[in-house]
């Protein structure tokens, strides 16, 4: 069956991630509410630790199979960080 998921959502500033009818709201302060529909995300990276996510929001994401990346304390000045942060604990992860 085609996965019809392709959307990567990167977050690096604070924000409060639930769901809402089968969607990933995301509010941030002094913004408008965003919603995206589960069935289009592909993944999503934190970069900020100032970001909150809900128990049915994880739950909905390991239902829809959404990859969900969050950087560690050290590595927080964008995506190549993140991808080598990604790759340390694969490995670190993987030689114990």
């Amino acid at each position: 069956m085609f996965d019809a998921a392709f959307r990567t959502l990167f977050l690096s500033t604070p924000a409060r991630l639930s769901l809402e009818d089968k969607h990933l709201c995301i509010v941030q302060k002094d913004k408008e509410s965003v919603k995206i529909p589960l069935v289009d995300i592909l993944c999503v990276m934190l970069e900020s630790h100032q970001i909150t996510l809900t128990n049915a929001l994880l739950n909905a994401f390991a239902q829809y199979k959404i990859i969900l990346f969050a950087c560690n304390r050290i590595c927080q000045v964008g995506y190549l960080c993140h991808f080598w942060g990604i790759l340390e604990a694969l490995v670190c992860c993987n030689l114990k």
